[in-house]
């Protein structure tokens, strides 16, 4: 719960000073006259916790979950991932026929294993050192993934059919043998896997800096954009993954590399942003994204094209989304 009130600082003694703790506090950790805190400085704050020892922390990091169906475990298990349990037990009925399930929802949880399965129990330990994993390199991979979605997305539209042109490249296009779906489609949904998974453990990491307070060089501000960036480029990247599937040889060549374009400008500040002239370059760009969604909103009232429409639909989604991270830059800059 989070509580806020003012107190005054005392002097004690010729170098020490002594603000007292609320009593609520104490009680609700478990705290009395004695016990031991600890204090991390954070720029102007200092933050005050418990200092607990190692069974404690041992006790909190193991969580038990039962498998119902599917879609709850995988919402669970990932919410367990996200809090930073070291040990998930799932308790299954039919153990040996789920685990070929098991393993689908494991495949999105880096440094997740399953490490024994028996009994109708699997027991799943974390391999994350947290001292090892750098939180810019998850956003910069998640931003790889994502820009690689919009070039080949511009490749499937320049190769797809022109229909004022006889010339078809759609040949050139190939296809899955298995389900016949172009390969544009599947490595899509690969990608967005891959920007799932990198999410996924970008806010384990930032929930185990938050909860360590082993922030290093980040901030708690640094480590909330981090966490709402990631959020922005997620969406992003599901965006993608429905215009591929939706697409059938439309003409969006031009408004997916405006769109690119205006992505890349929205990542080089993100990157930037603690350059002043970013901050300039940050309101030109929210300009430019609004005259890009007023654009294809004006083209979606007029289309006749039901996909197409669709198509402009996740294009203004995602310029949103563009929007929500400058606002981020420029609201959350250090």
């Amino acid at each position: 719960m989070f509580f806020m009130e003012y107190r005054k600082i005392i002097s004690f003694g010729k170098s020490s000073f002594v603000v007292s703790i609320p009593k609520t506090w104490m009680k609700n950790n478990k705290l009395k006259k004695g016990s031991s805190v600890k204090i991390v400085e954070d720029n102007e704050s200092l933050i005050i916790s418990p200092l607990k020892d190692e069974k404690s922390i041992k006790n909190n990091l193991s969580k038990n979950l039962v498998f119902e169906n599917e879609k709850q475990l995988q919402r669970e298990l990932i919410s367990a991932y996200i809090e930073g349990y070291d040990t998930i037990n799932i308790k299954v009925k039919d153990l040996e026929k789920k685990m070929s399930l098991i393993h689908k929802i494991f495949e999105n949880l880096i440094a997740l294993e399953i490490v024994s399965n028996e009994n109708n129990v699997v027991v799943a330990k974390d391999y994350l050192n947290i001292n090892e994993v750098n939180l810019k390199n998850i956003i910069i991979k998640i931003d790889n993934n994502i820009k690689s979605m919009f070039l080949d997305l511009l490749e499937y539209s320049e190769n797809s059919i022109d229909k004022n042109n006889k010339s078809n490249k759609k040949d050139n296009i190939k296809y899955d043998k298995n389900n016949k779906k172009p390969d544009y489609i599947l490595i899509s949904i690969e990608r967005d896997k891959s920007i799932n998974k990198l999410s996924f453990l970008g806010f384990r990491v930032i929930r185990k800096l938050l909860d360590s307070q082993l922030k290093g060089n980040f901030s708690i501000l640094t480590l909330f954009k981090s966490w709402s960036i990631i959020v922005q480029l997620e969406k992003v990247g599901d965006e993608l993954k429905r215009i591929f599937r939706l697409y059938e040889g439309q003409k969006i060549y031009d408004n997916v590399k405006e769109l690119y374009s205006l992505y890349n400008d929205v990542l080089k500040i993100y990157y930037n942003d603690k350059k002043s002239s970013y901050r300039r370059k940050n309101l030109e760009v929210n300009e430019n994204i609004r005259k890009f969604r007023k654009k294809i909103k004006d083209r979606l009232l007029k289309e006749d094209d039901v996909v197409l429409t669709q198509i402009y639909e996740k294009m203004i989604n995602i310029s949103s989304y563009l929007e929500e991270i400058l606002r981020l830059n420029f609201d959350f800059s250090e």
